[in-house]
């Protein structure tokens, strides 16, 4: 038997309740303009369904973001946020019957056509999709629900990971949802395999992995499903992502540890290295345009505090960073997602818990962070926007 378990988020999916929340700031619905004339550089924190307190955005397209959101204990539920007129909502899709804090589950993938892919893979396998207002369960190869759904690509096809009859775990590609998967193959001399992303053009990206000795290779697979190795750094690699044409980025081990990677048709695989006196990066998602979004960061020994700081590389120069909702760069931030209008998603610091984040015009508030690991300021201040104390900006 071959079988991965992979936690992206700790989050969580009880009953399927829908229940909308507007996004507001010092009680007046926000707006905040995506065209590029209009677009000023802003922090928002996203709306909270009642008695949530944390969450996490893990995908946006057009004007949707995907996630999850969690109470003070971290029960864990599903959300979608919506954009209308420049204001947010949140409609809060349940726990789906999982209701161990921690859970690992959340929405994961989003397409403009508003498909959303949900997905858990810690001590529970399940794969999801919510469309035109109903959840579907994916299928695995045996028939089954043993799956779980990663990304969804722009033309409706989602991808992820499955168990056959004999319980061994292969990437996953599901044509439409109510499709039988079809697996992706591991690279020669791998055990199994599993998908995280995949673009326009069907190209799929993930990693192969062995049962045995061998590290994981990073690995995309092609439109008609030949799975190719990717060079790492020394260790094991995989790949988060992929965008037109055959960017792809991910994490690859060094001898010091994990480091933020992208893989380019030309230039093989370039290391964005680590701000520094941090201990490790990753990179999570790329927009169609290039931009590449992650993070970094540092885990110190009990009791201090895990450090996470946000990584934006527009394609060329120096690694950057963004400021969290407090606008002390101290504070934590990650990104998991880029949009195609210079829109950066993910979570950030604004008190004792994470919020889930937009950044506006990400690159214009974006700045290099300085060689002794302090935040430089960037040249230009971002507003935030939709805390409950109301917009604030630079102290």
């Amino acid at each position: 038997m071959s079988i991965r378990r992979a936690t992206i988020v700790a989050s969580t999916l009880s009953s399927f309740v829908l229940v909308a929340v507007s996004a507001t700031a010092g009680g007046t619905a926000f707006g905040i303009g995506t065209d590029a004339h209009t677009c000023l550089p802003s922090i928002v924190a996203l709306p909270l369904p009642a008695g949530f307190t944390n969450g996490d955005v893990l995908s946006a397209a057009a004007d949707e973001a995907v996630g999850y959101v969690a109470d003070d204990s971290q029960h864990q539920h599903v959300a979608v946020w919506q954009r209308s007129r420049g204001a947010w909502s949140v409609t809060d899709l349940g726990d789906f019957g999982i209701t161990e804090p921690f859970s690992g589950l959340s929405a994961t993938g989003v397409n403009g056509s508003g498909l959303v892919s949900i997905g858990v893979n810690t001590n529970v396998m399940g794969a999801w999709v919510f469309t035109h207002g109903a959840v579907h369960r994916l299928a695995d190869f045996a028939g089954g629900q043993q799956a779980f759904a990663r990304a969804v690509s722009s033309d409706g096809k989602i991808v992820g990971e499955a168990l056959d009859a004999s319980g061994n775990d292969f990437a996953a590609l599901w044509p439409q949802w109510w499709s039988a998967p079809v697996a992706l193959s591991p690279v020669a001399g791998y055990d199994g395999s599993f998908a995280q992303g995949i673009d326009s053009q069907g190209d799929v990206v993930g990693g192969s992995f062995s049962n045995g000795p061998s590290p994981t290779v990073a690995t995309r697979w092609t439109p008609a499903g030949r799975p190719v190795a990717l060079p790492g750094l020394g260790g094991p690699a995989q790949a988060f992502d992929v965008a037109t044409p055959h960017r792809v980025v991910g994490v690859a081990n060094t001898e010091t540890g994990p480091r933020a990677v992208v893989w380019d048709s030309h230039d093989g695989v370039r290391d964005l290295g680590v701000f520094a006196g941090l201990q490790f990066s990753r990179a999570i998602g790329v927009a169609e345009g290039g931009v590449v979004v992650g993070f970094e960061g540092s885990n110190p020994p009990p009791p201090a505090i895990p450090l996470r700081r946000v990584l934006l590389w527009p394609g060329t120069g120096p690694v950057r960073s963004l400021l969290p909702l407090s606008l002390n760069w101290s504070d934590g931030a990650y990104s998991h997602s880029a949009d195609d209008h210079g829109n950066v998603f993910g979570a950030s610091s604004a008190g004792a818990m994470p919020r889930p984040t937009e950044w506006t015009c990400a690159l214009a508030q974006s700045f290099v962070p300085g060689a002794t690991g302090v935040g430089s300021e960037p040249s230009t201040w971002p507003s935030v926007v939709g805390l409950d104390s109301g917009g604030s900006s630079r102290p």
